[in-house]
């Protein structure tokens, strides 16, 4: 019987908390799978630093979102991860 895991893609900050669960989960199957997820949150994470280096300058600025919708949320904690 496999783990259940639960999981959420909106954002960094819940990507790498899901893959870390995954791997955790599945670490009495494969033992190396939590360090492989480590390396691949930390190689993800700096490419998305470098691809954002450009936005810098607007850390701290503020921002409005209009999405006439229910999906706000995430799209102000992205907003809030990003500065």
């Amino acid at each position: 019987m496999w783990p259940y895991v639960e999981a959420s893609f909106f954002g960094r900050t819940e990507i790498a908390r899901s893959l870390r669960a995954m791997a955790a989960a599945l670490a009495e199957r494969e033992p190396l799978l939590p360090a492989r997820a480590e390396r691949v949150i930390a190689g993800e994470e700096n490419r998305l630093r470098a691809s954002l280096a450009p936005y810098a300058g607007l850390a701290g600025k503020k921002a409005v979102l209009y999405t006439g919708g229910v999906k706000s949320w995430c799209l102000s904690r992205r907003c809030r991860t990003s500065g």
